[in-house]
């Protein structure tokens, strides 16, 4: 049984999954926002500093946000994200590098610990794993190939907390 699973809320709402626990009860939600901004936009929608550009993570130890930043523009840009306390804590990060296909494939984790992210199957299915020092510590993957609502289960073998977890789903989902 996996640790945590992100399924899609609504058929209808491509942007809003919940977070289930090993019981396949609700633990939380993942939600993206209607405008994405980044910290560093160039053309600014939302006041300087709002949460509202990023996707909020809610579970049981609380409210977290997730914004993003353009750590280098060009053709493809690098995208790095981070998982926010409400406090201002940074939990997670990760990196998101283009190759030059223009395709984000990888994300380089440098928080809760140094590893990669990488997306392992290109059929109908996708498959993540998560790798730390060079050894497999979990996988991310669609359990079914056609599903009316999009569901991706997360199983880590390192201990991280839930909104870690979360996170990871997160950077998965967004490499779908």
């Amino acid at each position: 049984m996996p640790r945590l699973i992100a399924r899609q809320t609504s058929l209808w709402n491509a942007f809003s999954f919940d977070l289930l626990g090993e019981q396949r009860r609700v633990v939380g939600n993942l939600a993206w926002p209607r405008i994405a901004q980044a910290t560093n936009a160039r053309v600014r929608v939302l006041p300087e500093g709002s949460p509202d550009g990023g996707v909020t993570l809610t579970c049981e130890r609380g409210r977290f946000h997730i914004p993003f930043t353009y750590a280098s523009r060009g053709w493809t840009n690098d995208v790095r994200f981070e998982l926010v306390s409400a406090d201002g804590r940074t939990l997670a990060s990760a990196e998101s590098v283009a190759n030059r296909t223009g395709r984000n494939r990888e994300f380089q984790i440098s928080a809760p610990f140094t590893g990669v992210l990488r997306h392992t199957a290109r059929l109908a299915r996708h498959r993540f794993v998560v790798e730390r020092d060079g050894t497999v510590v979990g996988t991310a993957a669609e359990p079914r190939a056609v599903s009316v609502r999009r569901e991706v289960h997360l199983d880590l073998t390192v201990d991280v907390e839930t909104p870690v977890q979360g996170f990871f789903l997160f950077l998965a989902l967004h490499m779908i």
